[in-house]
């Protein structure tokens, strides 16, 4: 471990003394300006092609991202630039970038070129003539129509008249060019002749144009077409669909600067957040015409809210696009919308693929359409660029993704058709079903009502028959009531003689009870010859066959409680017999 770290310290060492020895001697190859690049009659018979200086260029990285033209070319700092070996990709997008070239023309007469850096956020050319004066040019993506000194619009070329050698002795001139960007900022410096692509140019705007008329009429006759079928139809899938039509014809418009001629206007820099807006609104309206067209609540529940949950997540991110372009975060607005752009286009692709396999010919039809976008998009990637020379724009390279567009809205509007012949076909079946069920139905009724009246019959008989039965059962039942009535009403009557009979002899009783009373002894004699007593006496039948009997003899006292044979009646008989003894 300890040998490794040792060798690695031996390395770094040597690297250091590497680059200072490379550093200054750069920085003396500046002071002497020996590295220059000669524009001679050579390069003059080749100019239609474009000739590259980034070997010739120095590089210089603002880190502070404050430095001006004056502060580099008055200082130490102009002395720091280091030649240009490095790839693209060492370039940082929070970082200013300046590069420095010196150029000597030896042409055998003067001739306007174009001068050219990629396409930056910013790119501001200093042109430092021989005699000290200095010219000030700017191009690029946030610079505004009224500010961009583009010799063609949208080329990010300014123009310079180089000197023949015969002009002046001294012909050499400095170009000092500070540039930024959004993303990754671009080395690509270029000498262009531009009467030749300005021809090229012209000739690629005719066939843009034509092209674009022919794109947009067809995109015109599907949105119609689209439109009208909604009306009439009142299929949902018809306005997603023209929905859908609308955001490509946008999309199209944007990029192939139709829309940012005639629209935007001025403020060019604004057409990048619409356009990436507008593709991912053009994103949504897909996924609703896909949810709707195939019925996706049905089809595939679960995939249905995964393209919810898409159609959310991608309205949450132009809202959070438009705050980090406001903000001038676009590095990071580009990283994010890039992850999330491609996360969501493989969802969609995975999900085109499981409509495909689902055999539903519906389905079918609108994953093929598809699969004609996404190829389109594959070709447009690997074998097309915006700018394929990374200059003046010879061909927009986005027609690849036109033509797919409308192969899929051709085919997507065959699908709405066959989709709604389905459905008439269905409906019409569904009719003449119902015809068919309604006179089944209706024979069926018949039987029934005739089996229904056989029964009724049938059964209105049987329900005579026992009504019948009833009538006779209910003379019966009437005849045993008058019966018992008459019966009930002769048991009342004997009742009521029995009752007067029973009052007089409990009346009679009741007396012969107030004379067994009067014949037992006194309360008062009682109570005199033994004043501590009580009586209990609680006959049995009202008049009691027990009796008792209190008399004094001198001094003594005589008492007898006697029971004689019998109760009621014939027990007071014997008691009053008793008394009397």
């Amino acid at each position: 471990m300890l040998k490794k770290n040792i060798c690695t310290l031996i390395l770094l060492f040597i690297k250091f003394n590497i680059i200072l020895t490379f550093g200054e001697s750069e920085a003396t190859f500046l002071k002497n300006s020996n590295n220059i690049f000669v524009l001679d009659s050579s390069i003059y018979l080749n100019l239609e092609n474009d000739i590259i200086l980034n070997d010739y260029v120095y590089i210089y990285e603002d880190r502070s991202c404050e430095l001006t033209f004056d502060e580099i070319i008055n200082s130490e700092i102009i002395n720091q630039f280091s030649t240009y070996r490095n790839s693209e990709t060492n370039f940082k997008s929070e970082y200013i970038y300046w590069a420095y070239i010196q150029i000597k023309s030896e042409l055998p007469s003067k001739k306007r070129l174009g001068i050219y850096n990629g396409e930056n956020y910013i790119n501001e050319f200093y042109i430092i003539l021989p005699d000290g004066e200095k010219i000030v040019k700017k191009t690029g993506i946030a610079v505004n129509d009224s500010e961009n000194d583009e010799v063609i619009k949208y080329s990010h070329t300014i123009d310079y008249i180089f000197p023949s050698k015969s002009e002046t002795t001294e012909n050499k001139l400095t170009i000092l060019i500070r540039f930024e960007n959004y993303y990754i900022p671009h080395l690509n410096l270029r000498i262009i002749d531009l009467d030749h692509s300005e021809k090229k140019y012209v000739s690629f705007r005719q066939k843009r144009n034509l092209f674009q008329g022919i794109f947009n009429g067809m995109l015109l006759i599907m949105f119609i077409y689209g439109l009208f079928r909604f009306i009439f139809n009142k299929e949902r899938s018809f306005i997603y669909y023209c929905l859908y039509i609308l955001f490509a014809g946008i999309i199209s418009a944007l990029a192939s600067w139709i829309m940012i001629d005639y629209v935007i206007g001025d403020n060019r820099f604004y057409g990048f957040i619409i356009t990436f807006n507008t593709s991912f609104l053009f994103v949504i309206s897909y996924l609703l015409f896909l949810q709707e067209f195939n019925n996706l609540k049905t089809l595939l529940p679960k995939w249905n809210k995964v393209t919810i949950f898409l159609n959310i997540t991608t309205f949450l991110v132009i809202i959070l696009s438009t705050i980090l372009f406001l903000k001038h975060k676009f590095y990071l607005q580009n990283f994010i919308m890039g992850i999330v752009m491609a996360f969501i286009v493989s969802i969609i692709i995975i999900l085109v693929i499981r409509l495909f396999l689902s055999k539903n010919t519906i389905s079918i039809i609108f994953s093929i359409g598809s699969f004609l976008l996404f190829t389109s998009a594959l070709i447009f990637l690997f074998t097309s660029s915006s700018h394929p020379t990374g200059r003046i724009p010879e061909r927009g390279g986005f027609e690849i993704i036109q033509i797919g567009i409308i192969a899929e809205l051709i085919v997507f509007a065959y699908a709405l058709s066959y989709k709604m012949k389905t459905i008439e076909l269905e409906k019409r079946k569904s009719q003449e079903n119902l015809i068919q069920q309604l006179k089944e139905n209706e024979l069926l009724h018949k039987k029934l009502n005739k089996k229904l009246n056989e029964l009724v019959e049938k059964r209105t008989s049987e329900i005579s028959l026992k009504n019948k039965i009833l009538e006779q059962q209910y003379e019966e039942i009437r005849t045993i009531n008058e019966e018992i009535e008459s019966q009930k009403n002769l048991a009342i009557k004997h009742k009521d003689i029995i009752e007067e009979q029973k009052e007089q002899i409990v009346g009679s009783i009741e007396y012969a009870r107030q004379i067994q009373q009067a014949i037992l002894p006194n309360q008062t004699y009682v109570n005199e010859i033994l004043p501590e007593n009580f009586i209990l006496q609680k006959p049995c039948k009202i008049v009691s066959g027990d009796f008792y009997w209190v008399y004094k003899l001198k001094e003594n006292i005589i008492i007898t409680a006697a029971d004689c044979t019998g109760h009621g009646v014939p027990g007071a008989l014997m008691s009053m017999l008793g008394i009397t003894v």
